[in-house]
C-alpha cells in the first residue's frame, strides 16, 4: 500500500494540489500550494504512519486562517475515512 502512495506522491504536481483544493472550496495562494506540495513530497510517509493531526498545527503560519481551518478539516475527514489502512 505504501508503494502505491509513494508512486502517487512522486507524480504529484502543483496543478494537482490546486485542483484538489478547488474541488474542496479551498482558495490557495501560490505560496500555500507550493508549501503543500513540498510538505507532502517530504513528509507523506510520516504523516501516514503517525496520524497525529495535531502536528499540522505547527504549520498554521504557512496558511491564511481560513485556509488552515479548511485544510485541517480535510485532513481530519480523510484520516477518519482512510487512516485504518495505514496503521
Amino acid at each position: 500500500m505504501y508503494n502505491l502512495v509513494e508512486g502517487i506522491v512522486n507524480k504529484l504536481s502543483l496543478n494537482d494540489i490546486f485542483n484538489f483544493a478547488s474541488k474542496n472550496s479551498v482558495n490557495l495562494s501560490l505560496d500555500e500550494g507550493e508549501f503543500i506540495l513540498r510538505f507532502l513530497k517530504n513528509n507523506w510517509y510520516s504523516l501516514l504512519k503517525n496520524q497525529n493531526i495535531e502536528v499540522i498545527d505547527n504549520y498554521k503560519n504557512n496558511f491564511s486562517p481560513e485556509n488552515f481551518a479548511k485544510i485541517k478539516e480535510l485532513v481530519e475527514y480523510y484520516k477518519a475515512r482512510y487512516g485504518k489502512l495505514f496503521r
